[in-house]
């Protein structure tokens, strides 16, 4: 048994794995099958992707394995703030990296800062497909 976040777009699910998976240290992308254009049978893709929506992809974020899907459905909800994906790391400079990729076109909803008191550094973001982040530097020891 496992648990497993799950990010589901419209549309833009590819993107996010390209983001993703460039900014986060120790990143992959495991797998990806798109949805079949009409007439084609569905299947996993290696190589450039088809400018297709996602049915289902396998990524390792620093390690943990996160299932990012499009929806061909229209829906009346995006993601929330309340949820977040949380990222740790005790090097400034991997802070810095996701950061600045994360928080590029993003907004910000606690800005980056030292003054938190639970860590050196810390950052609360949305990112550009509206994703929301909280970013920690760890407290030297």
């Amino acid at each position: 048994m496992s648990l497993t976040p799950f990010l589901m777009f419209e549309g833009r699910a590819r993107e996010a794995i390209d983001l993703y998976t460039s900014v986060v240290p120790r990143s992959s992308v495991d797998s990806v099958v798109y949805f079949p254009a009409e007439g084609e049978p569905e299947g996993e893709v290696t190589g450039e992707p088809a400018p297709q929506l996602v049915m289902m992809a396998g990524v390792s974020l620093d390690g943990q394995t996160v299932k990012i899907n499009d929806t061909p459905i229209t829906h009346g909800f995006t993601f929330t703030p309340s949820t977040s994906l949380y990222f740790q790391t005790d090097d400034p400079a991997e802070y810095e990296t996701v950061l600045s990729g994360l928080g590029h076109d993003g907004s910000f909803l606690m800005p980056d800062n030292d003054e938190y008191g639970f860590a050196a550094r810390f950052a609360w973001l949305n990112d550009r497909l509206g994703v929301s982040w909280q970013l920690a530097l760890a407290p030297s020891v």
